[in-house]
């Protein structure tokens, strides 16, 4: 996603479960390690393997969307900030650069 400030918005279907819209066009949502994120796609995780593959995923969207849903249920409006800031990667599946 491009660097800017989004609102965040809990949304749900039947056939996705809960997401988390940003802005017009981002989710927040949860993947299965094997999976990779789309274009405008944020999924958070709670650790990574020695390999750099991601461990927890769903876990770790569980626990943000119930730390956002406090906020929600008090009828907040909540938003994220995206800035572009380089990231020293300790494991070295993450060093190499994937652009498929």
């Amino acid at each position: 996603m491009e660097e800017g400030i989004y609102e965040l918005e809990p949304i749900h279907s039947e056939a996705s479960g809960w997401q988390i819209r940003v802005g017009d066009k981002g989710l927040i949502l949860s993947k299965a390690a094997d999976q990779l994120p789309g274009n405008s796609e944020l999924c958070p995780v709670s650790c990574y393997r020695a390999d750099g593959t991601p461990l927890f995923t769903k876990l770790a969207f569980q626990k943000l969307m119930d730390e956002l849903g406090e906020y929600w249920g008090r009828g907040e409006i909540l938003q994220l900030q995206i800035e572009s800031k380089a990231i020293p990667y300790s494991y070295q599946a993450c060093q190499i650069p994937s652009y498929s």
